[in-house]
This record gives structure tokens, C-alpha cells and sequence, in this order.
């Protein structure tokens, strides 16, 4: 099964629409006769399309659609931290993993637990070893710039960047970075092929812009800073 966002109009979708669009999720087969699945969506109009494991099976099905009352994203996580004011980096992972992250499921996404310590670590103000709802904001819209800057910057549609995309993508969101770094970069965040997946692209941006800030902010002349023994530590390990 296939979710696939779609205009408000009732028209029989043509061929060339699931040629050009990706489905919103990773499509599941499973040999069962009942099968459920979860999605939360962001108000809008979609269609489900209902499909076998291997083209040109011919099959019937019962599609049962249950919809809870619509609410945006916004709306969730204010609900969520209600109930959890402070999360930690196993929570964090489940509510990203749980996102809608639109053109991007198809990729299998998914945000390992150490990337969400590492995201946890930068944005850990306070040193409890968990995020508030005003970290978790901001961390949100980070992410949101970052996922429009990944897919507009990966020409291909690969679901990854390759290393002249992503240095791209640093010099869109404003980052100066080398283009010797950026190669290096994709040794430390790629896969064995030096290619960019956008959970690790969201890391390494949250990180680099974070650390950027944090110079400015302890430089005196805009040229260097002057760190203790104990502030080096802290900055390099537990962030």
C-alpha cells in the first residue's frame, strides 16, 4: 500500500502522476491476510493506493480507512510534551522516526539512535540530558529548512548528496566551509560511497551551524577564541 499526496479534484489519475511522484511511505508487503498500518499526515488531500509485492499481480482488496480528527504537527508535539515535558534521546528517535518526511520515506529514513544523542547533545543547554519543548521547536524548524535544502539540492533524486550537492546545500544555508572540508565531510557522514543520506545531512548542518554560532558568540575579534581546559572538553565531547 501506497500513500501518494495528491490535488483536492475527484479526476482518474493518470500514469504519469505515479511516474513523477513518490509515495509518502516506505510501502510494506507482508504475506497476511489483514495487514494495518499507522500514518499521521499533515491536513491535505491524499489517496491510498492498494498494490502486490511483484507488478502485474492481479488481487482484491478491503481497505478500511480510520481517521482521527486532523491536526498538524504543531498540535502533536504540544500534546506529546504534555505528557513528557522533558524527552530524552530514545523518545526524540521515536517521534522523528515517526515523521512524515515528505519525497523522503521512500529513501527508508530512519534516524539512528546515535544520531538523536548527538542532536540531543547540541541542544542541551541546561546539561539534563534531555530536550524541552522550546529545544524541540527549534530543532523542528532546523529540520524543516534542512529537508527543503537536501531535496532541492539533490539534482538526481537519490535520496542522498553527493559531495559537489552538498557543498551546494553548506553555501545555501549560509555555512562557509571549504570545499577540502566538504570532501572530508562526506568520509565522516557518508556511506562507504561518500554519499549523504539526509538524517546524517540534518546532523551535520544542526552541528556545523551550532558550532559556528557558539564561535561568534565567544570570539572576541571574530578571529579566534580562548577556551579552558574544561570548556575545550566539554565543547568536543558532549556535543
Amino acid at each position: 500500500m501506497e500513500i501518494f499526496e495528491c490535488s483536492d479534484n475527484n479526476d482518474k489519475l493518470p500514469p504519469a502522476f505515479f511516474a513523477g511522484n513518490l509515495p509518502l511511505n516506505s510501502p510494506l508487503f507482508v504475506n497476511e491476510r489483514e495487514v494495518t498500518q499507522d500514518f499521521r499526515l499533515l491536513p491535505g488531500s491524499y489517496i491510498i493506493v492498494p498494490s502486490t509485492s511483484e507488478s502485474y499481480q492481479e488481487s482484491e482488496f478491503i481497505l478500511r480507512e480510520i481517521v482521527d480528527k486532523h491536526e498538524d504537527w504543531e498540535d502533536f508535539f504540544a500534546k506529546y510534551f504534555l505528557q513528557f515535558p522533558e524527552i530524552n534521546a530514545i523518545q526524540l528517535q521515536r517521534i522523528l522516526n515517526n515523521v512524515t518526511w515528505t519525497n523522503l520515506q521512500n529513501y527508508g529514513l530512519r534516524f539512528s539512535l546515535d544520531a538523536c544523542r548527538g542532536i540531543l547533545a547540541l541542544l542541551d543547554l541546561n546539561s539534563t540530558g534531555t530536550l524541552s519543548i522550546q529545544e524541540f521547536r527549534f530543532l523542528w524548524k532546523k529540520l524543516l529548512v534542512y529537508q527543503d535544502v537536501f531535496q532541492k539540492n539533490d539534482i538526481y533524486q537519490t535520496g542522498t548528496l553527493e559531495h559537489g550537492e552538498l557543498y551546494a546545500a553548506v553555501q545555501e544555508i549560509g555555512i562557509s566551509l571549504s570545499n577540502e572540508l566538504c570532501k572530508l565531510l562526506t568520509f565522516r557522514y557518508g556511506d562507504p560511497d561518500r554519499k549523504i543520506r539526509f538524517e546524517n545531512f540534518a546532523c551535520f548542518m544542526l552541528r556545523a551551524e551550532l558550532m559556528m554560532e557558539a564561535f561568534h558568540n565567544m570570539s572576541k575579534d571574530g578571529k579566534g577564541i580562548y577556551l579552558q581546559k574544561s570548556e575545550w572538553m566539554m565543547m568536543t565531547l558532549y556535543s
